[in-house]
C-alpha cells in the first residue's frame, strides 16, 4: 500500500518534471523565435537606413549634377551672347565702312 502511494507520487512527480521539460523547451523555442525577429527586424531598419542615405546621396549628386549644368549653360549663352555682340559689332563696323566709301564716291 505505501509502496503504491510512493510509486503514484513519484509518477506524479515525473509527470510533472516532464511538463516542466516541455514549457522550458516551449520557452526556449519562444525566445530564441523573439531574438531571431528583433534581429530580423534590426537588419531591416538598418537596411531602411542605407536605402534612405543612398537615395539623399543620390539626390544630392543629382543636385550637384543640375547646379553644374546650369552652370554651363549660363557659361554657353554669356559666350554666344558675347559672340553675338562681337558679330554685331563687325557688322557695325562694316557697315560704316560702306557708308563712308559710298559717300566719297558721290
Amino acid at each position: 500500500m505505501v509502496l503504491m502511494r510512493i510509486q503514484r507520487t513519484q509518477e506524479r512527480i515525473d509527470k510533472k518534471r516532464k511538463e516542466d521539460m516541455l514549457m522550458r523547451e516551449q520557452l526556449e523555442v519562444q525566445k530564441r523565435k523573439l531574438w531571431e525577429d528583433e534581429e530580423e527586424e534590426k537588419r531591416r531598419i538598418q537596411e531602411e537606413e542605407q536605402a534612405k542615405m543612398k537615395a539623399k546621396a543620390k539626390e544630392i549628386d543629382c543636385e550637384r549634377e543640375e547646379s553644374t549644368l546650369k552652370e554651363k549653360i549660363k557659361k554657353e549663352e554669356a559666350l554666344i551672347a558675347n559672340k553675338f555682340a562681337v558679330q554685331q559689332e563687325k557688322n557695325i563696323a562694316v557697315r560704316r565702312c560702306f557708308y563712308g566709301q559710298w559717300l566719297t564716291k558721290e
